[in-house]
């Protein structure tokens, strides 16, 4: 992982003009994916409730559940738009 200060100083680095970046709320983690992935294991759950590997996978899943919930606070998911410059400005520098 890096801090947003690192991935904007590689985005310059690399050329690309940096339009926008936002942080992704943590409620948009829950609410459109791991409320309905949790929902969805309990089904997988009691449907491959003989198969160990499956059980296994799931409870890996959960338990990735469960670090977000506790410490989700602790770190986030940003998103970066950047554009390429045009060749045309590339050979000017």
């Amino acid at each position: 992982m890096s801090s947003v200060a690192q991935n904007r100083a590689t985005i310059d680095h690399c050329g690309y003009l940096r339009i926008a970046d936002f942080v992704l709320p943590r409620s948009a983690w829950f609410e459109s994916y791991f409320d309905p992935l949790e929902a969805r294991i309990s089904q997988l759950a009691a449907q491959y409730a003989d198969d160990a590997d499956t059980l296994r996978f799931l409870q890996g899943e959960r338990e990735e559940i469960e670090l977000v919930r506790r410490y989700g606070d602790t770190f986030g998911y940003v998103f970066y738009i950047a554009q390429r410059p045009l060749l045309g400005a590339l050979a000017r520098d």
